[in-house]
């Protein structure tokens, strides 16, 4: 089918090298969107653009959202690109933790997105914006999902925790520090262990519903055994010193990591990331 739009809309030789050129040049920066830290097509674009890109594309994996990349990296300007690609990130989180409508609605408004991008109707990020405004979760959404969002994998728990320790410690930009950070510095641990024992005092119910919960993890600085975060027979089950996470700290106090607390954390945590992915539109 394709080959034959290529058939019917192409006439000639000339435009056939054209397109062929036109072609080659997109897969450059196609290839440049797959490998964004090391690709010299973002040499201009400073680290943080790199980091945002790289977000969206190897941590995050999103496919949908790379015809926009695309047409926003070939014709918006470079600061006004780095400002588009900081939202895309925003959206991408938004969109996997709140959902929003499935990914047929998502494949197209961001295609519909990339069309205005390419045929010149959108120039600067704050319009992209504006026009992507009604199809992203809204704030009471994202946060009330936050709450409960569960996580299989370990490279997006790992980068959930690592964005919200770093806008806990002040960090400018707080969804990319990730890349900062040696992965092999750090384990994933669950606090309440996702194996479940006949000794704890928490119900089947509980113990089933937790384990893949964003507020039943940590990150562990250290090789310690990984035990050290699981429940034990005495004390609070838990060992403060292994916890990276500076908003986990002001919770172990608490005893026994109940499921009451894993709520706590995750509404805490839910305000946290308010400087993580919050600015899914740019103020005016």
């Amino acid at each position: 089918m394709l080959a034959e739009k290529f058939k019917d809309s192409i006439k000639g030789r000339k435009q056939a090298v054209e397109i062929t050129l036109l072609l080659e040049e997109q897969a450059v920066d196609y290839v440049a969107l797959l490998t964004p830290l090391e690709h010299p097509k973002f040499a201009d674009y400073g680290k943080e653009a790199r980091q945002y890109l790289a977000a969206i594309t190897n941590l995050l994996r999103i496919e949908q959202i790379r015809p926009l990349l695309l047409a926003i990296l070939r014709n918006f300007e470079i600061p006004k690109a780095k400002l588009a690609f900081e939202l895309c990130l925003s959206w991408s989180v938004r969109f996997l933790v709140a959902g929003g409508g499935g990914g047929g609605v998502r494949d197209r408004h961001y295609g519909l997105r990339a069309k205005e991008v390419s045929a010149g109707e959108i120039k600067t990020a704050k319009e992209l914006s504006r026009r992507m405004e009604q199809y992203i979760p809204s704030d009471t959404k994202f946060e009330d999902s936050f709450t409960r969002h569960q996580v299989s994998k370990a490279v997006l728990a790992r980068y959930y925790l690592h964005s919200l320790e770093n806008f806990k410690r002040g960090k400018t930009k707080p969804q990319v520090g990730y890349f900062e950070v040696p992965e092999s510095s750090v384990n994933l641990e669950h606090v309440m262990a996702d194996k479940p024992c006949d000794t704890w005092p928490i119900s089947l119910d509980d113990a089933q519903a937790y384990p893949k919960r964003l507020s039943n993890m940590a990150l562990r600085c250290g090789q310690r055994d990984s035990r050290a975060l699981h429940f034990r027979d005495h004390g609070s089950g838990v060992d403060q010193r292994t916890l990276m996470p500076a908003h986990f700290s002001d919770l172990i106090n608490h005893g026994h990591f109940l499921p009451a607390i894993g709520r706590v954390w995750a509404r805490k945590a839910a305000n946290l990331k308010r400087g993580a992915w919050w600015e899914a539109r740019l103020r005016e």
